[in-house]
Order: structure tokens, then C-alpha cells, then sequence
């Protein structure tokens, strides 16, 4: 329990007391039979907006004695020797109870729901993840493997050397992705931004694709004039993995 949910409990309670006692003393016959509503208002809503059962089940007993003691004849004094008392206040007690319970056993119930809505998240991510980081896998296959055929001509070599890097580089990124899913859930995933040339960028994206779009028989063009040696400020690594994930579909569903 927090200390909010004491102040949010004590808050509801005087907000009801108060209430009552306006609505008592603008009634000409101090008829009170609504107090006792107001005050399972009171449970239903301390239930709601506090975590666990205790706060909603002090708020019911407090509230039982606040209608006998405040709001029931003679006021200001305990009647447990009145007729009828001792029913009436056993009836309200487990009512006030009864509700606080089943209001923070829905709420529980919801919270039990969201945390399966976020299980079924985590799924759908690692899927993606799983789809994301096999294109780059690929392209590291791919390319060792034309390395370890190609005869050692040096420029070949660094060629296939570069993409090779790229690929491993992007495969980390999206390695580290997966390690940061506790992040994304908690909402505490920070972006790392730094300047960096989109022409850069665009090039290594193009080293990831362009081999995928080859498989397909693909004809995949790159047009950087607008953009060469252009700065961007932002995240390299995720803006990155959006425009790969965005092309690598665009090859997965398109024709030969």
C-alpha cells in the first residue's frame, strides 16, 4: 500500500461525510435513508481507485459507524440498544464488505487481463524480431559464403568484407532489441540520438535489401541525389530498423 491510498481513501470519506451533511441539512424532514448509498458509494469507489482489499474494507467499517454515530438519531452517540440497530448494522457491514471486495476483485481481474494483453504483445514482438533478424542473418550467410569462394583479388574481398559488417552490425542492433523488451514494457526505452549522413544510412540499408530483392528477381533502384551529403538528427539504429522492416515486406509481398 502507498501513501496515495490513503489520501485518496480519506479524501472519498470526508468528500461523503460533508455531502451528507449538506444534503441533511437542505432536507426540511432530515429524512436520511440516503446516507447508507452514499456511503457504499464511498466503498465501491475507494475499491476501485486503491490497490487491495483493505483500504475498501476500513472505508465500509468506518462507514458504518459514521452513518450510526453522525447521520442516525440521536446523533453523536453509538445506538448499538436501539430496535433493529444491530441487524441494520450487521446487514450494512457485510453489504459495505461484500461490495469493497467484488469492486477490487474486478479490478484485479483487469489487471490480470492487461498483463496477458502485454504476454501476447511480448509474443507478437519476439515474432517480429525473429523475422528482423533473419534478413540480416541472411545476408551474413550469403556473403561468407561468396567470400570463401572468391579467389583473393583485395577488392572483392573488402567488398564482400563491408557487407558482411553491416549485416553482423544490424544483426547486434537487433539482438540488443530483444534484451531491451523489458524497457519497451516499462516504458523506459530511451532514443539515442546523434547527426549522422542519411546517405550513409540509406547505403547500408541498401547492402541489407538489395541482396532479398535479388533472390526474388527484384529490380530494386537507390536514388540518393536529393539527399546526398544531407545530416539527419535522430536515432540511426531505429530508424534504420523501420525502413528495413518497411522494405524487407515490400520485397516479401511483391511479385517477381
Amino acid at each position: 500500500y502507498t501513501p496515495k491510498d490513503f489520501i485518496i481513501s480519506f479524501s472519498l470519506y470526508i468528500i461523503t461525510v460533508i455531502a451528507c451533511m449538506l444534503l441533511r441539512s437542505l432536507d426540511e424532514t432530515e429524512d436520511t435513508s440516503y446516507v447508507a448509498m452514499l456511503f457504499l458509494t464511498d466503498v465501491f469507489l475507494t475499491a476501485v481507485l486503491t490497490d487491495g482489499y483493505l483500504f475498501s474494507i476500513l472505508c465500509a467499517v468506518l462507514g458504518v459507524f459514521s452513518v450510526d454515530y453522525i447521520f442516525t438519531e440521536p446523533y453523536w452517540h453509538i445506538s448499538f440498544t436501539l430496535a433493529g440497530f444491530p441487524l441494520t448494522f450487521l446487514v450494512m457491514m457485510t453489504i459495505s464488505i461484500l461490495a469493497g471486495a467484488l469492486a477490487s476483485r474486478a479490478k484485479q481481474v483487469e489487471v490480470t487481463q492487461r498483463q496477458m494483453q502485454r504476454e501476447k504483445m511480448r509474443g507478437n514482438l519476439l515474432r517480429g524480431m525473429s523475422h528482423d533478424i533473419r534478413t540480416p542473418m541472411n545476408a551474413v550467410i550469403g556473403f561468407s559464403t561468396l567470400l570463401a569462394r572468391e579467389p583473393d583479388n583485395g577488392v572483392k574481398v573488402r567488398e564482400y568484407a563491408r557487407k558482411i559488417t553491416a549485416a553482423s552490425n544490424h544483426l547486434l542492433g537487433l539482438i540488443n532489441d530483444i534484451l531491451d523488451i523489458s524497457k519497451i514494457e516499462s516504458g523506459k526505452m530511451t532514443l539515442h540520438q546523434s547527426v549522422f549522413s542519411l546517405e550513409e544510412l540509406v547505403e547500408s540499408i541498401n547492402v541489407v535489401i538489395r541482396p532479398m530483392a535479388g533472390a526474388k528477381k527484384q529490380e530494386f533502384q537507390v536514388h540518393m541525389k536529393d539527399i546526398r551529403h544531407e545530416l539527419f538528427v535522430g536515432d540511426k539504429v531505429r530508424l534504420s530498423q523501420i525502413l528495413i522492416n518497411l522494405l524487407s515486406n515490400a520485397v516479401k509481398y511483391t511479385p517477381e
